[in-house]
This record gives structure tokens, sequence and C-alpha cells, in this order.
């Protein structure tokens, strides 16, 4: 009997593991390059809490794992560029859902120069 439940719990635990979702794509500034090191939020449209965070890879590539079932809002920022969002999508246990490629806007408030004085 031990082992059947030991065996139940595992295999419940493996179904649970390949039923979350994830989000992935890649993020571009306005000359088409990687944009490597950008922070991707996954935030929930319920109460706007951060659900996941990763940061792109060299090749602009993220992609936030063990994601549940729910709707959700989606956030790209790095220094120098206008932050991205999009509206609120929803995901479903065990979509894969690509956002494809995000291409980022330069910020337009950001200062030539900065000047110290001692």
């Amino acid at each position: 009997m031990k082992v059947f439940v030991s065996l139940f719990s595992l295999l419940l635990c493996a179904s649970v593991g390949f039923a979350q979702s994830s989000i992935s794509g890649i993020v571009l500034d306005e000359n088409s390059e990687t944009v490597p090191f950008a922070n991707a939020v996954l935030y929930s449209s319920a109460d706007s809490q951060m659900v996941k965070a990763e940061i792109t890879d060299m090749d602009g590539a993220f992609r936030l794992r063990s994601i549940p079932a729910g709707e959700y809002f989606f956030t790209i920022s790095f220094v120098g560029y206008a932050d991205y969002r999009t509206g609120i999508f929803a995901i479903s246990e065990g979509e894969a859902k690509d956002l494809g490629t995000i291409q980022l806007a330069a910020d337009e408030n950001v200062l030539d120069a900065v000047e110290v004085v001692a």
C-alpha cells in the first residue's frame, strides 16, 4: 500500500510539472540588435503582483517557466529604452506562449552628459 501511495504521489507531482505553462520571446532594439540583460517581468492582472521575472540572455531571448493558468500582463525594461508593456492576456494550463520579437524604442529622456562638480 505504501508503494502504491508513493507511486501515485510521484505521478501526480510529475503531471503537475508538465501542466505548467511558459512564455518566451526575443528582445531587440530599434536597429534590430539583441538586448541582453533586459528585465522580463510577468504580473498578475488581478492584483498587479509580480509572478515571474527573468533577464534576457546574450541573444536577447527569455523564457518564463512554470506559470500557472490565469490572466497576466508582461513588461520588458532596460536602461536607455522606453518600457514595453503588453495588454492583458490569458495563459491556459500547459500552454507555451511565444510573444515573438519585441522591439524596444530608445527613451527620449536619456541624458546626453552629466557634469560632476566638487
